[in-house]
């Protein structure tokens, strides 16, 4: 295995794109707050609440990154631990709980709303229970492309 390098611009990068994703996510999650507490109009509450969801993703994204950043600066190779998934796990149900979300501020008229959000996140579980049973992510984390750092390893180890 070729020697990882530990790279302060991809951190850089990953840094500046975090902290710009999760400062819209939150401008728009908070932006919102008088508007949906002057209305209580539902389409409102799941468009903020998708915001919500779409910005924990982009936290635990950019925690798998420091996990991976971490791993290479300190020379520990990738392990088939239960690492992976405890970052992979939640990133996966938040986006994917984030898409509902969104979809849900559209169609909240048309659905039973409390059946529309167990639909949803029940969804969403059984997506990261399929993803987590397949075990293709997490037997080589190396081939985990969430995020550029893994990426860019990835295009250097080939």
């Amino acid at each position: 295995m070729p020697a990882l390098i530990f790279d302060p611009w991809i951190f850089g990068a990953e840094l500046v794109f975090t902290v710009v994703a999760v400062a819209f996510c939150a401008a728009i999650y908070f932006r919102t707050r008088e508007s949906y507490g002057l209305t209580k109009h539902e389409g409102i509450g799941y468009f903020r609440d998708a915001f919500l969801f779409f910005g924990l993703a982009y936290l635990m994204r950019f925690l798998l990154s420091i996990v991976f950043l971490s791993r290479t600066a300190l020379a520990i190779p990738p392990s088939r631990d239960l690492l992976m998934p405890l970052f992979i796990l939640p990133l996966g149900y938040f986006s994917t709980v984030a898409i509902f979300y969104l979809v849900f501020s559209t169609v909240w008229r048309q659905f039973d709303n409390r059946k529309m959000l167990v639909f949803g996140h029940t969804v969403a579980v059984l997506l990261e229970v399929a993803g987590s049973r397949n075990k293709s992510l997490f037997q080589s984390p190396g081939n985990v492309s969430t995020s550029p750092v893994a990426s860019r390893r990835n295009a250097r180890s080939s």
